[in-house]
């Protein structure tokens, strides 16, 4: 145990500057600005500058016709209980076999312990559950000129909170969020490119849409590096 710690996405053109009103219990998306996150994880650039370095060993999961595009992921599934208490559990990637798990230096990592306590006050809010189901995948998607990551049309993950962590946003355009009801109605569509914001959804009510990215400049690719984490009731 852990101590206690719109359908076209891809061409979306009404994006908008993210509003922090929104609330996660009111509404069903958040939106966490990088000094908010920052200031509630009490976080400095050595304490990202470390964790960035983990997605430095992730794995190829899915690239691209000629390796234009590639995605890159680990995959973790732990519980958690009201009490802060953690346990990573055995692991099984659902959909992603090529998913290795998460290092040692990951899991050991004092911010994602951070992150995921900060994330479980997010979820409490919306569930009285005392144990949690916890996914955490982090993922680098990169693009060469010419090319895009796969967007990903609008779904739900079966869980109760969704979040996204962004860490790194370099040469990159697109990639923007949507969130929207069942009946199409648009809440929130936003495109963050400063690390350290998080996205934060009620998968039960929001439904959710991301367009891939694509490079600015021809010389390097575009990379965005992300921590998507879930929780459901366990």
């Amino acid at each position: 145990m852990w101590p206690a710690l719109a359908s076209t996405i891809g061409i979306m053109t009404d994006v908008t500057e993210p509003r922090t009103a929104h609330s996660l219990a009111a509404d069903g998306v958040q939106l966490l600005p990088a000094t908010e996150t920052a200031r509630r994880l009490g976080a400095g650039p050595e304490n990202w500058g470390r964790f960035r370095r983990h997605w430095e060993e992730l794995r190829v999961s899915r690239a691209g016709s000629g390796v234009h595009t590639r995605t890159l992921l680990r995959y973790g599934h732990f519980q958690v209980s009201l009490t802060g208490a953690f346990e990573l559990l055995a692991h099984r990637p659902p959909g992603e076999p090529a998913a290795g798990p998460l290092t040692d230096s990951f899991t050991a990592d004092p911010l994602l312990a951070g992150l995921l306590r900060l994330l479980l006050g997010f979820a409490a809010e919306l569930d009285e559950a005392t144990l949690w189901d916890v996914r955490v995948q982090p993922v680098r998607e990169l693009a060469a000129t010419g090319a895009a990551t796969a967007a990903a049309p609008p779904r739900r993950a079966g869980a109760t909170l969704l979040s996204w962590l962004l860490l790194t946003w370099d040469n990159a355009e697109g990639g923007a969020s949507a969130f929207s009801t069942a009946d199409g109605t648009r809440v929130l569509t936003a495109a963050p490119d400063e690390p350290g914001t998080i996205l934060l959804a009620d998968d039960r009510r929001i439904l959710h849409a991301r367009s891939g990215i694509h490079p600015i400049a021809a010389t390097r690719p575009a990379q965005r590096d992300l921590l998507e984490v879930t929780f459901a009731p366990a």
